[in-house]
């Protein structure tokens, strides 16, 4: 268990110490979550929320932590499983994130919409 790093705990590949350093408080021995790679899963965050001293179904800012990870790790998937599936767009989309030109001429577009290569760039990303 690392109280203090210098570098950001990866959420996907590192959750257990996400949440154990996060919230050491609540987890005073520094242990009871899987090591499991990826989200909590709802019969762990069950498991927490029915604890019988209540400690963690009364901290609120654990709450947002489960429900925010919950909602965004379902987003990534979502996205995940779009862009595995092989479309024509996904590699498409890909190509142009790829692109070594492409940054410049997003930052540009972001400065003044409406020029022609903002029209172009924004047709582009929403297809």
């Amino acid at each position: 268990m690392l109280l203090h790093t210098r570098h950001p705990i990866n959420e996907f590949t590192a959750n257990a110490d996400f949440f154990l350093n996060g919230f050491a408080h609540l987890f005073l021995l520094g242990q009871g979550l899987p090591s499991d790679q990826g989200s909590l899963s709802d019969t762990v965050m069950r498991h927490l929320l029915l604890q019988f001293d209540g400690r963690f179904a009364r901290c609120f800012a654990l709450l947002f932590a489960m429900f925010n990870q919950k909602q965004r790790h379902a987003v990534v998937r979502s996205a995940a499983v779009r862009i595995k599936s092989g479309s024509v767009m996904a590699n498409k989309f890909i190509e142009l994130a790829n692109d070594v030109d492409f940054r410049s001429r997003l930052d540009r577009a972001v400065v003044d919409s409406k020029t022609p290569e903002a029209r172009n760039v924004m047709a582009i990303v929403t297809r």
